[in-house]
Parts: C-alpha cells; sequence; structure tokens
C-alpha cells in the first residue's frame, strides 16, 4: 500500500533526470500517474501531471505540455496547493514563451511572482523573476529585464546558491550588452571568465554561453578581430544550448564581413524546435552581415523572414533593427518606395523604445553597431 509514495519518488527521481534524459523522465512520471490513479492519489497526481508537463515542455512537446497544466491549476487553487500551483504557473509561463506567446508569458509571470510575493517563498520569486526577465528581454524591454536579473542575482546570492547564480549572472550580462552598459557588462563577463578557467563546477556548464556573450559584446562595438576564436569555442561545446549555438554563426558572418575576409562561420542549424526569439534575433545579423558584404537581396531577404517572425509581437527594439537594414537594403536595391517605407517603420519604433526607456535609453542609443547602423539608413 505503498503506490503513492512510490509515485511521489518516481517524480523526485524524474525530475533529477529530465534534462540529461526527457525520455526516461517521462516513463518514470507516466508510471508514476498510474499509481497515484490506482490510490485515488489526487494531490500526487496533479504533482505529477506537472511534472510530465515539465518533460514534454523539455523535450520541445510544448502543445502538450500547456493541457496538462490547466487541468490541474483548478485543482491546485481550489485546494490551496500554493506550492504546486506556483510551479505549475512557472512551467506555463515558459511554455507560452516557447509558443512565442510572450504578452501572455509575461502576465503569468507576474502572477506568478505577485503570488510568491504574498507567501514569502523567495525561492519561486527569484523563479518567477527569472521567467518574467526572459520574457521581456523577448519582448524587448531591456531596463526592465535587467531590474528582474538584478533582484534574482540578491535572492540567489542570500540564498547561497551556487548552482544557479551563473546562469542568472549570464542572463544579467545579456541585458547589459543590449542596453549599451558596456562596463558593467565587462566586468560580469570578466568575473564569468574567471571562474570558468578556474575550472569552478557550477560554472563549467556556462562556458560556451560566456564566451558567446563575450563575441556579442565584442561585435557590437565593432570590435570583431577576437569573435572568430570565441565563437569557435561556442561551436565546439556540446554544452551550448539557447541563442549561443543558434545566433553565433550569424554574429561570426557579421564579423567576417566587418573584417573582408571569407565567412567562416558554419549555420546549418534546422529550424524545428527552436525559439522563435532566437531565430528573429539571428535574422537581424544575418541581415546586417549581408549589408556588410554588399549583398543588399540577400539582406532583404534576411529582413523580411525576420519580420515575418515578427509579427505582431511587440518587440519595437528589434523591429527598428530589422527595419533600417531593410531600409539600407532596399535602397541600395533600387526600391526607393519599400526603401521609405521601412525607413518610417524604423523610425516609429525607435521612437517608441525611446519614450519607453526614457533615461535608461541614452547609453543603448550610443551603442557603436547601432550609431553605425543609423548613420547607413540616415536615422541620424
Amino acid at each position: 500500500r505503498l503506490e503513492t509514495e512510490a509515485a511521489d519518488g518516481l517524480v523526485n527521481l524524474a525530475a533529477l533526470v529530465q534534462h540529461e534524459r526527457p525520455d526516461e523522465a517521462a516513463a518514470l512520471i507516466e508510471k508514476a500517474i498510474r499509481l497515484a490513479e490506482q490510490r485515488s492519489a489526487r494531490r500526487t497526481l496533479a504533482r505529477a501531471r506537472l511534472q510530465l508537463a515539465n518533460v514534454r515542455h523539455v523535450q520541445n512537446r510544448n502543445e502538450e505540455s500547456l493541457p496538462l497544466v490547466e487541468s490541474e491549476l483548478p485543482f491546485l487553487r481550489t485546494n490551496r496547493y500554493r506550492r504546486f500551483e506556483l510551479q505549475g504557473l512557472s512551467i506555463k509561463t515558459r511554455v507560452l514563451q516557447s509558443l512565442d506567446r510572450l504578452d501572455e508569458a509575461s502576465g503569468f509571470a507576474k502572477e506568478v511572482l505577485s503570488l510568491a510575493e504574498a507567501v514569502n517563498d523567495e525561492a519561486q520569486m527569484a523563479l518567477a523573476q527569472s521567467n518574467l526577465a526572459s520574457v521581456l528581454t523577448a519582448l524587448g524591454h531591456y531596463p526592465e529585464a535587467l531590474r528582474h536579473r538584478q533582484r534574482v542575482e540578491e535572492i540567489r546570492t542570500r540564498q547561497g546558491d551556487r548552482e544557479a547564480l551563473p546562469y542568472d549572472m549570464s542572463g544579467r550580462a545579456d541585458v547589459l550588452i543590449r542596453l549599451g552598459r558596456f562596463e558593467e557588462a565587462d566586468r560580469l563577463l570578466y568575473e564569468l571568465e574567471r571562474a570558468v578557467e578556474e575550472g569552478t563546477p557550477s560554472y563549467l556548464p556556462v562556458s560556451a554561453r560566456v564566451a558567446f556573450l563575450r563575441a556579442q559584446y565584442l561585435a557590437t562595438l565593432l570590435q570583431c578581430h577576437r569573435v572568430g576564436a570565441l565563437l569557435e569555442r561556442v561551436r565546439s561545446d556540446k554544452r551550448a544550448t539557447g541563442s549561443a549555438p543558434l545566433v553565433a554563426p550569424a554574429i561570426g558572418s557579421f564579423c567576417d564581413a566587418r573584417m573582408k575576409r571569407p565567412s567562416q562561420a558554419v549555420d546549418n542549424r534546422p529550424f524545428r524546435d527552436v525559439d522563435p526569439t532566437f531565430l528573429r534575433e539571428r535574422q537581424y545579423w544575418r541581415g546586417a552581415a549581408a549589408l556588410e558584404r554588399g549583398d543588399a537581396a540577400a539582406a532583404l531577404h534576411e529582413v523580411k523572414e525576420g519580420l515575418a517572425l515578427l509579427g505582431a509581437v511587440s518587440n519595437e527594439e528589434l523591429r527598428w533593427r530589422l527595419a533600417a537594414v531593410g531600409a539600407v537594403a532596399s535602397a541600395a536595391s533600387g526600391d526607393d518606395k519599400l526603401a521609405a517605407e521601412m525607413l518610417s517603420s524604423a523610425r516609429a519604433a525607435l521612437n517608441s523604445v525611446k519614450s519607453a526607456w526614457g533615461q535608461e535609453f541614452g547609453p543603448y542609443d550610443q551603442r557603436p553597431d547601432l550609431l553605425y547602423l543609423k548613420k547607413r539608413s540616415g536615422l541620424t
């Protein structure tokens, strides 16, 4: 008569192996579900289904993940299982982000944060703010994302959570680079690089991401001479995940074009099961690279794909960059009408960013790569 305890144990075991062996984790949870159903253990059953939803997310089977979470949330709320409710909402946030339903994901992330603050659960507060920062970054709301990244690090440091801290630090470095706050980004990257070089175990999994961020930092400054070696480290690291392996080749192509050398970057990552946020950012750098090579037709093609992927997503920061590249490419192709439309779109989106960010717009507006783009497109 220990079926319920066995089910709980299987869920715990699945949580430990879900990232390295998601198929095995799914099989463990499905067994847990059967055991919980045998004993009519409703709470354990809900917990197992939430864990299965998380595994489906890891497997990029998000269309299956979402119904699992939504089926359990009413039960968890009614019975005031706050911790599991927070877990379910966090999973739903990540799934919605992967499905590119960013505005919805932002709303749920804020709901999780409010609930976590209400019950004073710092671990859930850190997770909620990390999820929210990720969504806000995908929406191009960098100043707000940075504030949440800073709060996450404060909590992790206070709790002594050395396993999660390297991921949080790299997330903050990413936003600082995007915002053009280079001195702060450089100090943080140096700290991460030193920990990786010293072989600190908790920092080794982010080694590829740190190399990618340093390459992004240099490319943004238009200092491309060291970028190739950094991106080779990303390419050769099998632990590289997220934006690093997808966007790195595009940044490499941009820097190769800047340095007037044949592109060394290899970009053969399939589109399947890739976060649309990363694909859109890749399209910007591919368009910018084609523009640097003097291939206006290719640049316009990349921009159009990027804008199609962006669609109605309210990321005005990326929209103006794509449209500005498109304006230059259209003009070079002799399509003055399209060039004027692209330039008008870029100007409107950039003004929207400036209005939303206020004083925090200043350093961003002085990013060398963006100054160069604005000069070429006529936005200055």
